[in-house]
């Protein structure tokens, strides 16, 4: 396997294998507005309007309808008063929202957080360029790739063994 081409299955041993080359990942506008809120005890989190299913409530409401016509009625009001508190957090989220948007000091907190974000990935970059990382990222390279071909060996002789066997089997039974 050349060097240069991405293997999402070695990429995923190296990041178990040597955690400390694990970039985590790159905070999103809404987790950083979040906690830019959190540093004014404003615990909110984002929230999306809930997508709507008519299949799923056809079928309900015929259900329903069948067993008690009432029913139906209390479903509708059970639904809509769902629909009601959703929409209520994503306005709530909105306006928060807006707000930390405005707010003077979110740009120098969003910079800074992703300045932050940066510098680790700088420092793990580096990390990774060190010799001593460079051939302990070649080893788990070495016997990731050997378990590879291990495991490709041991699929064929399997493969080959049931062969064998359906060969033989029909061989005998075409004696008989």
């Amino acid at each position: 396997m050349p060097d240069k081409e991405f293997n999402y299955e070695l990429q995923k041993h190296l990041e178990k294998e040597i955690p400390e080359l694990l970039l985590p990942a790159k905070p999103t506008l809404d987790e950083i507005i979040c906690a830019f809120l959190e540093t004014f005890d404003v615990f909110v989190k984002p929230s999306t309007l809930a997508k709507r299913d008519p299949l799923g409530d056809a079928v309900t409401g015929g259900v329903l309808g069948a067993i008690n016509p009432y029913a139906i009625a209390v479903d509708q009001g059970l639904k809509s008063q769902n629909r009601m508190e959703k929409n209520q957090k994503v306005t709530e989220w909105i306006q928060w929202k807006q707000w930390a948007l405005s707010h003077p000091d979110f740009f120098d907190y969003k910079q800074n957080i992703l300045l932050k974000f940066e510098d680790k990935a700088y420092e793990i970059r580096e990390l990774a360029n060190e010799p001593e990382m460079q051939e302990r990222i070649s080893e788990v390279k070495r016997k990731f790739i050997r378990n590879q071909k291990l495991r490709r060996r041991l699929f064929l002789v399997i493969v080959l063994v049931v062969m064998v066997l359906v060969i033989v089997v029909t061989v005998k039974d075409l004696m008989i």
